[in-house]
């Protein structure tokens, strides 16, 4: 990022304004005042009282677009976002006055909300009639054996499943006031409900709805049109209606669609251009001016400095400069992320996440780098691999226009990849069926049933899932010291470089102490424990804070290593399912019933595989690695930008 300052005669302001909004590079900083008896150097770009006004109309306008413009059809956005037409109708539409654009927005509006209004309408008389359609048919099959005489009226109650006492109380009290003639019927709905329908004389209707009523019974009467007809009519006619009403609202939502065919193109224009004039009212007050001369800072991304700059300049007749200031000027670069495929597709996986400080690393290329292997190792099936390659494939053709799921595609693709490869590594297609078809491990089982097989096979698996967290953590103290170097914090260099210190102290010695390493590493863990020393002792004195609590530091860091042994943990748990679903598939007598059965099992060790291994492969990113070196609390890129005839 170049820190800039644009100046140039106020004559040509106006004109300079709508240029660098149409470059799209400039985000801007507000312009600080001259300070103490200097002050009268410079002031601020106060909207004038006119343009305030023209402000508050633009804003109106621009919130009555951004409610049509969410009901115009996602396929319409998608298709027409970067349309030529959308161009053409902001151009034309540029050239209007502000109060022509409010007229046509406001007939626009009008007819989409009288579309919005009676299909909302519609389906709420839809919605409420369907909860009587639901309770009713239910209770059709028994109407129809005539089981309620037509003379008969009816209340409907839906009560709890597991309120039986409220029910037996119901019926008790309707015999009692009937003296007998009452028909009582239950019929399970979803949900733990039940629906009872009771039906008596119409001369004891007064005495019964009183009792309902006064016991506070929720009963759930008939729209009035129907309620004095009998069952079956009302029944019938419910249908009636229902049926009428949801034609009509296809026909509306047909003609809604015929009109959005017909207008979402200029909506579209035209929510483009006032958010455009809007953003333009709301930049001006961050700009200062002298006399003379306006001045305009902020921040450009380098590879469109010498473009605007030039644009100006021949735009000006060489009138209006650009110059780079120092950029403490401006204080703190905002960031912008910029990374090529693939790994740009990984970037929705650091949404949750603050983006990175200026000038320190971002984690997207190494998020790429290490979760689709460390997916693979979790999931680990030939089988598997090849539905989650299948699964991004199909993504990556539904993906048109749609960044979204194109960044998925590309994460399904990588992991789909890397679990295929781990499944030939630990000799894995759906389990253990690949032994039949020959399928070997290229290096051991991850987990064995042999005998004498079991422990060795663990351990090896275990030694991996811990070996991917020692490296990992390692490299991430070093992108620490790293980050520490170029943000010029010496404290947290030398934190990372004693803890690094610290882990090859007790790598060096635990493996000379269990003979698996050679005598030359007892003299380099003296080395890195007089090291690990000396930084201790130099924090000490300079930050004691820090260095008091480095020895502490060393056994949480030993901790973030341990933690990747959850990598074996679900690799396991995937491993055992799979050869559940042989088990019960071998032991099962019908042929069908076991392939049904080992369907379903694997299709649950799927599901829990790319769920588990997706969550605990980010929670080792975040928590264990990212904590070495990652350093957020950077500012938005956010660009002073036309979205023009183009989608933002």
């Amino acid at each position: 990022m170049a820190a800039v300052e644009i100046l140039g005669p106020i004559e040509l302001f106006t004109a300079s304004v709508d240029l660098i909004q149409e470059s799209g590079a400039l985000h801007i900083v507000e312009t600080p005042l001259a300070e103490f008896g200097q002050a009268d150097l410079l002031s601020k770009i106060h909207l004038t009282e006119n343009q305030a006004l023209q402000r508050e109309n633009c804003a109106r306008t621009t919130a009555t677009l951004d409610e049509m413009a969410a009901e115009v059809p996602a396929h319409l956005v998608r298709s027409l976002g970067s349309s030529r037409e959308v161009g053409t109708f902001y151009a034309r539409w540029s050239g209007a006055g502000a109060e022509n654009v409010a007229t046509r927005a406001r007939v626009l509006h009008a007819r989409i909300r009288s579309f919005v209004r009676r299909e909302r309408n519609l389906t709420d008389d839809i919605n409420s009639l369907s909860g009587y359609e639901n309770v009713l048919a239910a209770f059709a099959p028994m109407v129809e054996t005539r089981e309620l005489p037509k003379d008969f009226e009816t209340i409907g109650v839906v009560f709890e499943r597991r309120n039986k006492m409220a029910r037996d109380l119901l019926r008790a009290e309707v015999e009692r006031l009937t003296a007998g003639s009452f028909r009582y019927l239950e019929q399970p709905l979803d949900g733990g409900r039940v629906s009872a329908l009771v039906g008596f004389p119409r001369k004891d209707a007064a005495r019964v709805r009183a009792f309902v009523s006064a016991a506070g019974i929720g009963d759930m009467p008939l729209p009035r049109h129907l309620r004095d007809k009998p069952f079956e009519e009302a029944f019938a006619d419910l249908q009636e209606e229902l049926a009428s009403l949801r034609m009509a609202r296809r026909v509306l939502r047909e003609q809604m669609e015929s009109y959005f065919q017909q207008n979402a193109t200029e909506i579209l224009a035209l929510h483009r251009l006032c958010h455009d004039h809007l953003a333009r009212y709301d930049a001006l007050p961050k700009f200062a001016r002298t006399r003379h001369a306006f001045i305009v800072q902020g921040w450009v991304p380098r590879e469109s400095l010498e473009t605007l700059t030039r644009r100006l300049a021949d735009a000006s007749s060489e009138s209006v400069v650009v110059r780079e200031v120092p950029a403490k000027v401006l204080g703190i670069p905002p960031v912008r992320l910029d990374n090529p495929q693939p790994v740009r597709s990984f970037e929705p996986l650091l949404s949750l996440l603050p983006l990175p400080k200026y000038g320190s690393l971002d984690p997207t290329v190494f998020i790429a780098t290490f979760f689709p292997p460390m997916f693979g190792l979790m999931l680990a099936d030939v089988g598997y691999g090849a539905i989650i390659l299948a699964a991004g494939g199909l993504m990556l053709a539904l993906s048109r226009g749609k960044k979204l799921l194109r960044s998925l595609a590309l994460i399904a693709g990588s992991c789909g990849i890397f679990t295929t490869i781990f499944g030939f590594v630990f000799g894995e297609l759906f389990g253990e069926l690949g032994r039949g078809f020959g399928l070997h491990p290229l290096w051991q089982p991850r987990f064995s049933l042999e005998a004498g097989r079991a422990a060795p096979t663990l351990l090896g698996y275990l030694v991996i899932a811990v070996a991917v967290g020692l490296l990992q953590i390692l490299f991430g103290l070093v992108l620490g010291v790293i980050n520490a170097r170029r943000t010029k914090n010496r404290s947290m260099a030398l934190d990372n470089l004693a803890r690094i210190a610290g882990i090859a102290v007790l790598f060096f010695f635990v493996g000379r102490l269990a003979r698996v390493l050679p005598p030359v590493f007892t003299s380099l863990g003296v080395i890195a424990a007089v090291l690990f020393l000396v930084l201790m002792i130099y924090q000490t004195l300079h930050r004691p804070s820090h260095g008091i609590l480095l020895p502490l530091e060393i056994l949480s860091t030993m901790g973030n290593i341990l933690s990747y042994a959850r990598i074996m943990a679900i690799g396991m748990a995937s491993v055992v399912l799979s050869l559940l679903a042989s088990i019960l598939g071998g032991i099962v007598g019908n042929l069908v019933l076991a392939v049904l059965i080992v369907i379903l099992v694997h299709a649950l060790n799927l599901a829990l595989g790319i769920i588990d291994p997706t969550i605990q492969g980010l929670r080792l990113h975040y928590v264990e690695f990212f904590s070495k070196f990652y350093l957020g609390g950077g500012a938005a890129f956010a660009p002073f930008k036309k979205l023009g005839g183009v989608a933002s």
